[in-house]
């Protein structure tokens, strides 16, 4: 689709919703999202294909929508009821349900996504939120974005929290662009199995 149209529909679909306008923000213009996919695409490669990948916090679904696109076990949360409205027309095909991390429970699972919002969660929560998780399903890889705080709200430390769950650093992205000249990276953390980290 033609990225001028994207952005009318998207535009169209937000008035129509009243979900967030951030929300319109067509993947296109959204460079470290693309790097991400391209990121978690690789890694299906090397995963069984029963295995579901899980996005929370979600949005319009246009991460899902370009990963894996034969993969049958996709699947999105987001606590925004509109957004997951819009995320069902915009992708049919793709499983979309309000909930957050707590609606995750006994899945086996490639991928967990999780960008664009956990600089808004205080470490606490985060902690709490993510130990629950990884202690009711199995999850092969955690997807991250990492920004700087000022002027995000939250710079988490997701090594030291990641490792504290038996998760390692296996890749790391090279920056992109964020809000106030500041940069934010991918960050892919891995079981702790023969983890090998990749930078790039």
């Amino acid at each position: 689709m033609d990225i001028r149209w994207k952005r009318r529909i998207y535009k169209g679909l937000q008035k129509a919703m009243k979900f967030d306008a951030w929300h319109i923000t067509p993947m296109e213009d959204r460079p470290y999202a693309e790097a991400a996919c391209k990121e978690v695409n690789k890694l299906l490669k090397r995963s069984p294909s029963s295995l579901q990948v899980v996005e929370i916090g979600c949005g319009l679904g246009d991460i899902l929508a370009k990963i894996d696109t034969k993969r049958k076990y996709k699947e999105g949360l987001d606590i925004g009821k509109a957004e997951i409205r819009a995320a069902k027309i915009l992708h049919p095909g793709i499983r979309f349900r309000q909930g957050s991390f707590s609606q995750v429970k006994n899945k086996k699972n490639a991928v967990l996504i999780l960008l664009d919002f956990l600089h808004m969660v205080p470490e606490d929560v985060l902690k709490k939120s993510m130990s629950e998780l990884c202690s009711c399903n199995h999850i092969q890889y955690i997807v991250v974005d990492k920004v700087q705080s000022p002027p995000y709200e939250f710079s988490h430390d997701f090594e030291k929290i990641f490792q504290e769950l038996g998760y390692d650093l296996y890749r790391k992205t090279r920056g992109f662009e964020a809000w106030k000249y500041t940069r934010r990276y991918i960050e892919i953390y891995k079981e702790k199995k023969s983890v090998t980290i990749r930078r790039n």
